[in-house]
């Protein structure tokens, strides 16, 4: 449930990037016209075109949020929780106050 939320709230993070952001800008509103296909077509974009994959354009391709996104999430999940790749042997396991 929570890697939904997440999805869904960095969609809209990217959306408003996308609308607001001074390379790209007006893409989902458009001449007083909300127009989401707009939206949709920045999206799917990066799919089409190889260059939405390189590092200068990382900022507006949607994929590399949600990849980054869920990096950060599995990076705070495997910090924060109990859980242990090695078992006894964690350091944090030995910590001692």
């Amino acid at each position: 449930m929570i890697l939904i939320f997440i999805i869904i709230f960095l969609t809209v993070l990217f959306l408003l990037y996308i609308q607001f952001s001074p390379q790209m800008g007006n893409i989902w509103w458009r001449e007083s016209q909300f127009t989401p296909i707009g939206a949709i077509n920045v999206i799917l974009y990066p799919l089409k075109e190889l260059k939405m994959w390189n590092m200068e354009m990382w900022d507006i391709n949607y994929f590399i949020w949600i990849i980054i996104g869920l990096f950060f999430y599995a990076f705070a999940f495997f910090s924060f929780s109990s859980f242990s790749f090695f078992g006894r042997m964690s350091p944090m396991n030995n910590f001692v106050m």
